[in-house]
């Protein structure tokens, strides 16, 4: 990540003037995507929890997708951005006050998984932006009601990673509006 993008994402889920008492931000990373990931959320101190319920395995969870609350300062924070971006490892998310990591989980568990046409029951990979890039301009008003609460934004890279992508409720919106499906 080249430092003018590093300095925008900064400036970018954590505007002037943010504190405690504005949104959270939070890394959705995929584990899977790299095995430099799973040991990276393994040794921060920073918030995190697992998107997968119930009694995961070892080796499911160096594997599934982890929720972490970010601080722009936490050197994982600075690790995420400096070695997965670009590289697909998760999205960023902000939440609305008072949401807090569990809000968060339990928010972002139910879009885990989704029934194919013939009924059979798939991951859905929204944490990998390269899916999530592409799906969020394609939901109506009704599936946006759902994405987007309690979560404000959602941001990630762009498909050559140089440029940053924000999608917020209005815009999404807006985006269906200026540009409808035929």
């Amino acid at each position: 990540m080249n430092e003018a993008i590093a300095k925008k994402l900064i400036k970018t889920l954590w505007p002037a003037g943010s504190g405690p008492a504005t949104d959270t931000v939070y890394g959705v990373v995929d584990c899977a995507r790299d095995p430099q990931i799973w040991p990276m959320v393994k040794a921060t101190d920073l918030f995190k929890a697992c998107l997968f319920a119930g009694n995961v395995s070892a080796a499911m969870l160096a594997a599934a997708p982890q929720v972490i609350k970010l601080t722009p300062a936490a050197p994982f924070t600075q690790q995420l951005m400096e070695s997965g971006w670009g590289n697909s490892w998760g999205i960023f998310v902000t939440a609305a006050r008072p949401a807090g990591i569990e809000d968060v989980r339990k928010h972002l568990r139910q879009f885990l998984l989704v029934k194919s046409p013939n009924g059979k029951k798939l991951l859905f990979r929204y944490y990998d932006p390269r899916v999530m890039r592409v799906y969020l301009p394609t939901c109506n008003e009704e599936e946006c009601n759902t994405l987007f609460n309690p979560i404000v934004k959602y941001v990630m890279e762009s498909a050559n990673g140089e440029s940053i992508l924000e999608f917020d409720k209005p815009s999404v919106l807006e985006s269906q509006r200026t540009y409808p499906a035929s």
